[in-house]
C-alpha cells in the first residue's frame, strides 16, 4: 500500500507512478489466450479465478490513482490534470476488458460442449422421432425449422464477421499505441535536461498504459471472435441436422388424393368467403362513388371563397375514401388470384409426388419458376405500395394535428386518414398471404429441383432435345416487366415480336410509300411535288401505325405515355427543339409548297436546284454538282429567292459595249439575230435589245431574252453561246467592241514645268497639289 505524505520531496513523488504502473503491468501480464486459427476449433477456457484476482488488484490500483487525483497529485509532479485523467481512463479500459472477458468465460463451456456434440463424427446419425410415412404437413413443419435455422445461421455469420472487423480495428490501434510508446521512449533517451526527466518518464508510463489497454482489448476481442465463430459453427451444424431431417422425411413422404382434396376444399371455402367480401366491397364502392359525386356537385354550386375552400377539402377527402373503396375491390380480386395460384401449386405438388413418368419434370419446373417470379413481382409492388401509403397517412396525421376539431372538414379528414390506414392494412394482409404462397411456391420449386437431380443422366439425343426445348421455352416466356395484378406482363417473346414488327414495318412502309409515289407519278401523271408530299406523309403515318401496333403486341397501354409526358415535353422544349422545328417546317413546306422539288432557289448566296425535301433538311444541288443540306426551318425564317416558284421561264440579259460612232441600228439588229439564232432562247416573249446608256468609253447595249429553266439547260452555257455569237457577228460587220479610253489635253500657251525631285517631295506634292482632271 502506498501512502501519500506531503513531506515527501517532488523527486520521491515522481517515482510513485512508475512503481504503480510496474505493479499494474505485473498483474495484467499473466492473462494470455491462444488464438484459434479455424472457427470450429475449441478455444481455451480462461481461468475465472485468475481473472477475478487480477481484476481485484486493478480495482485497488485504480482507487489509489483516483485518490491521488483528488489530492492534487498531478500538479506536484508537473503533469496536467487532463493527462492524469487520461491515464485513469486507460486503467478503466483495462478493467472493462477484464470484466468483459470474465463474462464471456461463462459462455465458452456450454458452447464448446454443444459444438462437440453436434460435430462428433463417432455419434450415430439422429433420425426422426416419428415413424414413417410422413405427411406433407409434417414435412412443411420440418422446413419451417430449417428456415428459422437459416436465419439464425445468417445472423451468427454476420456477427462473426462484425467481431472479426472489430478485432482488425483494435489491432491497428495496438500498432498506433505501440508506436506512440516507442516515440516516448526515444524522447526520454534523447533527453539531457534532468528537470524534464520526470515529465518524460510519466509520458512513457502513460503510453505504456495505453498500449497495455489496447493489447487487453485485442485479447478480449479475440475471445469474442472465437465465441462468435463458435456460435456460427453451432448454428451451421444445427442447420445441417434440420436439413437432414427434411431429406429423411422426403424419402418416405406420402401425398394421397384425399389430402389434396381436403386442401382444395379449404382453398375453395376461402375463395367463397373472399367473393362474398368482394360483393360487399363493390356495394360499398357504389355508395362511396355516389357520395363523391354529391361532393363534386356541392363544390360546383359553391360561390363564397371560404365555402369553396372547405368543400374542396371535403372533396379531396372523399376522393381518397373512394379510392380506398376501389382499392379494396382490387385487393380482394388479387386475393382471388392468389387463391387460384395456391390451388395450382398444390395440384402441381400432388402431380410431383405421384408422377409415374419423369419426362414432364422440366416443364413443371419452368411453369413453377414462372409462377414464383410473378409472386416476387407482386410482393415487390405491394412493398412499394405499403411504403407510399405509410407516407400519405403520416402527412394526413400531421394535417389532423394542425386542424381544429370543430372544423367542419375535420371529420371527413379523419375519415380519409382512417381510409388510408385501412388501405395500408389491406395491402399488408395481402402481403402476408402472398408470403405464405411464395413460401409454398419455393418449396414446390425445391422439390422439383430435388426430383430432377435424382433423375438418371441424359444419354439420348431426344432427352437433350427436350431439355433444350424446355429451356428455350422458359427463356422465351420469361417475364421482363410486370405489374401487380398480372394485367400487364412483358415477356421476351413479346419484345422479340415487337422488334420484328418494327423492322418489317419500317421496310414495308418505305417500299409502300415509294410504290404509291410511283403510281401517282407515272400512271396518274400528277405533279412531282404532290407525289413527294403524299409519299412523305404516308410514310410517317405508316411508321406511327407500325409503332402503335408494336406496342399493342406488347400489351402496352397508351396511357403509359402520360407518365412520361412532362419529361418528353421538357426534352422537346430544350434538347430537341431544333429537330422538332425542322420537322414541322418540313411538313409546312410540303403542305404549303413555297419550295418544291426541282425549284431553283438561292439561300444565303447559295444557288442550286431542290432535289429532295426531307424530315429534317432539304437537299439542294448546286450548279457545280455539290450537295447543300439546308435545314427546313431556314426556308421559313430567312429570305429565300425561288426562281421557279410560279413560272419556270426566266429572263436573262447580256451586256455589250461598242465604240462610239458605231451604227446603233446595225448593232441592235446583230444582237437580235445572235439571240434568235440560239435554239434554247424562247421566241415568246420575244428578245429585246436596248441601248442602255452612252458610257464614258462605249455605247452600252443590253439584250434581254427568256429561257426555260429545266434540268437539261445550263443558263451559263446559253449566255456564253450568245456572247460568242455576238462577237462573231460584230467582227464580220466591222463593229469594234469598246475599250477604256482617256484623252489628255496639254496647254501650249505656257511651257511645261519639268524638274528632278526626290521621293519625299513627290509624295508631298501628290498630297498638296490637286490632280489634273481629264477633259
Amino acid at each position: 500500500m502506498i501512502t501519500l505524505k506531503h513531506k515527501f520531496s517532488r523527486r520521491q513523488f515522481a517515482w510513485m507512478p512508475l512503481v504503480l504502473l510496474a505493479a499494474c503491468a505485473l498483474m495484467l501480464g499473466g492473462c494470455e489466450f491462444p488464438v484459434a486459427e479455424q472457427p470450429v476449433e475449441e478455444p481455451a477456457i480462461p481461468d475465472s479465478e485468475e481473472l477475478e484476482a487480477a481484476l481485484a488488484k486493478l480495482e485497488a490500483h485504480t482507487a489509489q490513482v483516483e485518490q491521488q487525483l483528488a489530492l492534487d497529485y498531478p500538479a506536484q509532479i508537473g503533469v496536467s490534470e487532463e493527462e492524469f485523467t487520461l491515464y485513469l481512463s486507460r486503467l478503466r479500459e483495462i478493467k472493462a476488458s477484464y470484466e468483459h472477458r470474465l463474462a464471456m468465460t461463462a459462455q465458452i463451456g456450454p458452447l464448446v460442449e454443444s459444438h462437440a456434440e453436434l460435430t462428433d463424427a463417432a455419434a450415430p446419425l439422429e433420425g426422426l422421432p416419428d415413424p414413417p410415412p410422413y405427411t406433407l404437413s409434417y414435412v412443411d413443419g420440418l422446413r419451417d425449422i430449417v428456415a428459422s435455422r437459416e436465419l439464425e445461421h445468417d445472423a451468427d455469420t454476420l456477427e462473426a464477421q462484425r467481431a472479426r472487423q472489430e478485432l482488425n480495428r483494435l489491432e491497428e490501434q495496438v500498432a498506433e499505441r505501440r508506436a506512440a510508446l516507442a516515440e516516448a521512449r526515444q524522447e526520454l533517451e534523447a533527453n539531457t535536461d534532468p528537470a524534464a526527466t520526470p515529465r518524460l518518464e510519466w509520458r512513457v508510463e502513460l503510453e505504456r498504459a495505453g498500449a497495455r489497454a489496447a493489447e487487453e482489448a485485442v485479447t478480449t476481442q479475440e475471445l469474442a471472435v472465437r465465441i462468435a465463430e463458435l456460435n456460427a459453427a453451432i448454428s451451421e451444424a444445427q442447420l445441417r441436422r434440420a436439413q437432414r431431417h427434411v431429406d429423411l422425411a422426403l424419402q418416405q413422404v406420402r401425398f394421397p388424393a384425399e389430402e389434396l382434396e381436403e386442401r382444395l376444399q379449404n382453398i375453395e371455402q376461402a375463395r367463397f368467403d373472399v367473393e362474398a367480401a368482394l360483393a360487399e366491397a363493390r356495394s360499398e364502392l357504389a355508395a362511396e362513388e355516389a357520395r363523391l359525386a354529391r361532393a363534386r356537385e356541392a363544390l360546383a354550386e359553391a360561390r363564397d371563397e371560404e365555402v369553396i375552400h372547405e368543400r374542396r377539402r371535403v372533396l379531396n377527402a372523399r376522393e381518397i375514401i373512394t379510392q380506398t373503396a376501389r382499392r379494396r375491390v382490387a385487393l380482394l380480386q388479387e386475393l382471388l388470384d392468389y387463391k387460384h395460384i395456391e390451388a395450382q401449386l398444390w395440384r402441381t405438388r400432388y402431380e410431383l409426388f405421384n408422377m409415374a413418368d419423369p419426362n414432364g419434370l422440366r416443364a413443371m419446373a419452368a411453369e413453377t419458376a414462372h409462377r414464383l417470379e410473378r409472386i416476387r413481382e407482386y410482393r415487390a409492388a405491394l412493398d412499394s405500395r405499403i411504403e407510399g401509403l405509410r407516407t400519405q397517412a403520416a402527412a394526413f396525421e400531421q394535417r389532423l394535428e394542425a386542424m381544429d376539431p370543430d372544423d367542419p372538414a375535420f371529420a371527413v379528414t379523419q375519415e380519409a386518414f382512417e381510409a388510408l390506414e385501412e388501405r395500408r392494412e389491406l395491402n399488408q394482409e395481402n402481403l402476408d398471404r402472398l408470403r405464405d404462397i411464395q413460401q409454398l411456391a419455393q418449396r414446390v420449386d425445391d422439390e422439383i429441383a430435388t426430383a430432377i437431380r435424382a433423375e438418371p443422366e441424359l444419354t439420348t439425343v431426344r432427352d437433350y432435345w427436350h431439355t433444350l426445348r424446355d429451356s428455350a421455352s422458359a427463356l422465351w416466356n420469361q417475364v421482363v416487366i410486370g405489374d401487380i395484378a398480372g394485367e400487364y406482363a412483358l415477356t421476351v417473346r413479346q419484345i422479340a415480336i415487337a422488334i420484328v414488327i418494327l423492322v418489317v414495318g419500317f421496310l414495308i412502309s418505305r417500299r409502300l410509300s415509294r410504290f404509291v409515289r410511283y403510281v401517282m407519278l407515272r400512271r396518274a401523271e400528277l405533279d412531282e411535288n404532290v407525289t413527294a408530299t403524299v409519299e412523305k406523309i404516308l410514310y410517317y403515318l405508316l411508321l406511327v401505325g407500325v409503332a402503335l401496333y408494336a406496342m399493342y403486341s406488347m400489351n402496352i397501354p397508351l396511357t403509359v405515355f402520360t407518365i412520361f409526358g412532362g419529361a418528353v415535353a421538357i426534352g422537346v422544349g430544350f434538347g430537341a427543339q431544333n429537330i422538332i422545328n425542322n420537322f414541322i417546317s418540313g411538313i409546312i413546306i410540303m403542305a404549303e409548297q413555297p419550295i418544291r422539288i426541282r425549284d431553283y432557289v438561292e439561300v444565303d448566296g447559295e444557288l442550286g436546284q431542290v432535289v429532295n425535301i426531307g424530315a429534317r433538311c432539304s437537299h439542294v444541288r448546286a450548279f457545280n454538282g455539290t450537295e447543300i443540306l439546308i435545314p427546313n426551318s431556314t426556308f421559313l425564317e430567312k429570305k429565300v429567292v425561288n426562281w421557279t416558284l410560279s413560272d419556270s421561264q426566266l429572263r436573262f440579259e447580256v451586256t455589250v459595249g461598242v465604240a462610239h460612232g458605231s451604227p446603233t441600228r446595225e448593232v441592235s439588229r446583230l444582237m437580235q439575230r445572235a439571240v434568235q439564232d440560239h435554239g434554247q432562247v424562247l421566241n415568246d416573249p420575244a428578245p429585246v435589245v436596248l441601248l442602255q446608256e452612252f458610257g464614258e468609253n462605249a455605247l452600252v447595249f443590253q439584250v434581254f431574252f427568256w429561257l426555260e429553266m429545266t434540268d437539261r439547260h445550263d443558263v451559263r452555257i446559253i449566255c456564253s453561246d450568245v456572247r460568242f455569237r455576238i462577237e462573231r457577228l460584230f467582227r464580220d460587220a466591222g463593229i469594234k467592241l469598246a475599250y477604256p479610253q482617256r484623252n489628255l489635253h496639254l496647254d501650249p500657251s505656257r511651257p511645261l514645268n519639268v524638274r528632278m525631285v526626290t521621293n519625299e517631295e513627290t509624295v508631298f506634292e501628290e498630297e498638296e497639289s490637286p490632280p489634273n482632271l481629264p477633259d
